[in-house]
């Protein structure tokens, strides 16, 4: 059967009808109700026999249905917080602490409602229409078909959870709803038969989840030639308008990060590639009729492929449960201290993950209460635009291979002798163009006495030498980067430092500013993303006390 929800397409081509039976009608008035004011979350009351069994009742619906939200309510982190609150200092849940069978029953589904909701999310669904009793002003109901597969992600969450042997859920969440509620599953994914109403605030959203980490997964139902028209002119333009949007290669890890999947049942699949990792795949066939259908034995390899897509974009690491989510909020508090750190910018791919640094800013503050001020400064006018070049700290980074002119050789040689400290690093996969660009361009130019050397295992930069900084020797790697140094594994490349007269370099030899968006995201050269973190903080207190 088809159950479907609001927002299904009601084209006649192999696409799922709306059903009109009174179970049908029944359900979407308790989905109605639930999203009503605070029902969802009014859990307590004189008709509450056992509110454990409340809690599991409202999870099974939550689960079943996919909605991470009811109306205006994040129902399994609000209710979580108030259980937790609530639980009795022996550890029980209930009316009465004592040890009866009430007791009992109470506390067990009280767990496992605690339990359940935690999984990891394997992709969110985006949902594109406004429930109708949020009506006012300026409210939009429908924006076009979101749901023609109501349980493609249902089924593909079950093939991933015995394949992975971790359960994983999915959820649909609104579009609504700012993006970083979105960024407690590494994937979000939409799919349509037909030409989407989305307003430029919409598409920023969009584009905003990606450019935080996320991953954007877009699909034809129904290999719709209208939805493909639309993925290969509006959405490529306003979403990444600065971005290639073309075939993914067919030896892209995509197709191999955990099944292999043989060459000739690849499906062909579009996207953009930010030089580090793909910001948005894009399948111009349907995949997700198969996962509706539960073709796994027919289509495997489209399951196959669906469980590659979050193995690529979540890594292979311990996964993320569904609370831990990697957005992190301003802090209010005022800072202690400000630092300035500034971004180089070239004619080049200076800035491929621009959500990064300002989330370790944050991250910074409320780990330190120091404040990271970014500061954007062209390359060329590097000295120019700072006056005190010796208390200064500059980041040059990037993907692609660089010749730079003359006078940024000279400009990046005149900061670091007059005092100004530079971080240098590569982002992307190993064997990056831009890595290869410095160490046979850039650094034998504008340095060419500099003899780098390995940082010491006690130097003070890499130990918890000032209040905030962390031990992060010898550094963790990502897996992928394991995968990279063999399978006897050689030593993890040093961090390498040079004294340029007055100033520092400080050369990172893994990518970083990716470990800086809190994602494992696979393919990726670089430091475990908790240890570019501390890495980072490490740089930036160290050259705070001895500025």
């Amino acid at each position: 059967g088809c159950l479907v929800r609001s927002g299904t397409s009601r084209s006649t081509h192999n696409v799922c009808q709306r059903r009109t039976s009174p179970a049908m009608a029944a359900a979407e008035r308790a989905l109605a109700w639930l999203e009503t004011g605070d029902n969802c979350i009014d859990i307590s009351g004189p008709k509450t026999i056992y509110l454990g069994y409340t809690l599991h009742a409202i999870s099974r619906v939550g689960l079943a249905s996919g909605y991470k939200t009811f109306g205006a309510h994040d129902w399994y982190r609000e209710l979580a917080r108030k259980i937790v609150l609530s639980q009795s200092e022996n550890g029980a849940w209930g009316k009465s602490d004592k040890a009866t069978a009430d007791t009992l029953i109470d506390t067990a589904y009280t767990v496992l409602f605690l339990a359940q909701g935690r999984h990891p999310i394997l992709m969110n669904k985006l949902r594109l229409d406004t429930p109708a009793r949020a009506e006012g002003p300026n409210v939009r109901l429908d924006r076009g078909a979101w749901n023609n597969r109501p349980r493609d992600l249902a089924n593909l969450s079950a093939f991933a959870s015995r394949e992975l042997e971790r359960t994983v859920n999915w959820q649909t969440v609104s579009i609504d709803r700012d993006p970083s509620e979105w960024a407690d599953a590494p994937i979000l994914y939409l799919a349509s038969h037909q030409a989407l109403s989305l307003v430029e605030a919409e598409l920023a959203k969009l584009r905003a989840f990606a450019m935080s980490g996320g991953m954007l997964f877009t699909q034809a139902d129904n290999n719709s030639e209208v939805f493909n028209l639309i993925a290969n002119t509006q959405l490529c333009k306003k979403l990444f308008p600065e971005y290639e949007f073309k075939d993914i290669p067919i030896d892209s890890p995509i197709y191999t990060c955990h099944y292999i999947i043989q060459p000739v049942k690849r499906p062909r699949l579009r996207g953009v590639f930010n030089g580090s990792r793909l910001l948005w795949v894009h399948s111009p066939t349907d995949l997700s009729i198969s996962w509706q259908q539960r073709a796994e034995k027919t289509r495997r390899e489209v399951f196959e492929l669906g469980v590659n897509l979050f193995v690529y974009a979540a890594g292979k690491t311990e996964l993320r449960n569904r609370i831990d989510t990697r957005a992190i909020p301003p802090l209010k508090k005022p800072p202690t201290a400000t630092v300035t750190l500034h971004r180089l910018k070239y004619s080049g791919a200076w800035d491929p993950e621009p959500q990064a640094f300002p989330r370790f800013a944050r991250y910074l503050q409320w780990e330190t209460g120091v404040a990271l001020d970014l500061q954007t400064v062209d390359l060329f006018k590097l000295t120019t635009a700072i006056p005190i070049p010796q208390s200064a700290i500059a980041h040059l980074t990037g993907t692609a291979a660089w010749a730079p002119a003359e006078k940024e050789i000279s400009s990046l040689r005149d900061f670091v002798t007059a005092g100004g400290t530079l971080i240098l690093e590569s982002i992307g996969p190993a064997n990056s163009p831009f890595a290869e660009s410095l160490q046979s361009t850039v650094l034998p130019q504008a340095f060419p006495d500099a003899r780098f050397e390995a940082l010491a295992a006690d130097s003070p930069m890499l130990r918890a030498t000032f209040a905030g900084m962390e031990d992060v020797w010898p550094p963790r790697v990502r897996p992928y980067a394991g995968s990279k140094l063999g399978p006897d594994p050689k030593p993890i490349p040093p961090i390498r430092q040079p004294t340029v007269v007055k100033g520092k370099i400080i050369y990172l030899p893994l990518d970083t500013t990716s470990g800086l968006l809190g994602t494992n995201t696979w393919a990726i050269f670089g430091y475990e993303p908790s240890e570019a973190q501390a890495l980072m903080k490490n740089i930036i207190l160290w050259h705070a006390e001895n500025r």
